[in-house]
């Protein structure tokens, strides 16, 4: 009776010992992608995953980020970016360490939903093998900022703005009405947030210029830059931009401008 007990005690002991690391896994977030897609990658992503030996997985796709509070407690959070933008999805995959805060970053872009679809599975097993040496792994305070909820949303503000979308990782796109889409990223720090374009500037930003002559701006002019602040439902600040001039056919000053601006938060 005694070795039984041992024999117990001793198989109980190990598998504690040896518990696996619990894995929160959480929908991913789109930008510029019907939320069905979105949906079905996410849910796609979370059955690769479930099929892991290496972590306990939880189902955490029904909370609204890998912040919320009301989360459980693990180990390892999942979670992801889709971004559409320039006829590819730009997707960022996170596996990110709770005590540490630190995180492993794979991105990689795609030409359609399918072939995200099909790499999910060689992603994933990327991401999650920590012998596996990824050229962007880095700390939390080396990239993008995760951002709280209240930031990460929709927003709208300038009269030449169609919509503003800002996502988790401190990146996101804002679309112009001329049809104009500029990736940005994003800092938040001491209640003051800065949004700078990121990217080639594009001979689309300045219309009035003929080709050869934007080409020849292009070499010298900076790239869209917000500086705001407030409550996270209203933002207000500036918008600094290069403004070209032009006389007798050749560019005469390239000058910054900054004019105020407001952003509001519809979603």
């Amino acid at each position: 009776m005694k070795r039984r007990c041992a024999l117990i005690y001793t198989i109980f002991f190990a598998t504690a010992l040896y518990a696996l690391p619990t894995l929160n896994v959480f929908k991913v977030s789109g930008s510029g992608v019907d939320e069905k897609t979105v949906v079905h990658i996410t849910d796609v992503l979370y059955g690769f995953l479930a099929e892991t030996k290496d972590y306990t997985v939880v189902d955490c796709r029904s909370y609204a980020s890998h912040e919320a509070s009301a989360a459980p407690s693990s180990d390892f959070s999942f979670y992801g970016t889709i971004l559409f933008e320039k006829d590819e999805f730009k997707v960022d995959l996170v596996l990110k360490n709770v005590a540490t805060g630190s995180i492993r970053l794979l991105s990689k872009n795609f030409a359609n939903s399918n072939l995200i679809l099909l790499e999910t599975k060689s992603l994933l097993q990327k991401l999650l093998d920590q012998s596996y040496d990824l050229s962007n792994t880095a700390s939390l305070a080396s990239v993008a900022p995760t951002v709280s909820d209240t930031l990460s949303g929709t927003w709208q503000g300038e009269d030449d703005v169609k919509s503003i979308k800002l996502l988790q990782n401190g990146r996101g796109v804002i679309i112009f009405k001329n049809g104009l889409s500029v990736s940005v990223d994003f800092v938040e720090k001491n209640g003051s947030i800065t949004v700078v374009q990121k990217g080639n500037i594009t001979e689309r930003q300045f219309p009035h210029l003929s080709k050869e002559l934007a080409q020849e701006a292009l070499k010298k002019v900076k790239p869209i830059t917000w500086v705001l602040s407030g409550d996270m439902s209203r933002l207000t600040g500036t918008r600094s931009e290069s403004v070209v001039t032009v006389n007798d056919g050749k560019i005469n000053s390239i000058t910054t401008t900054s004019i105020d601006v407001a952003w509001v938060k519809v979603e």
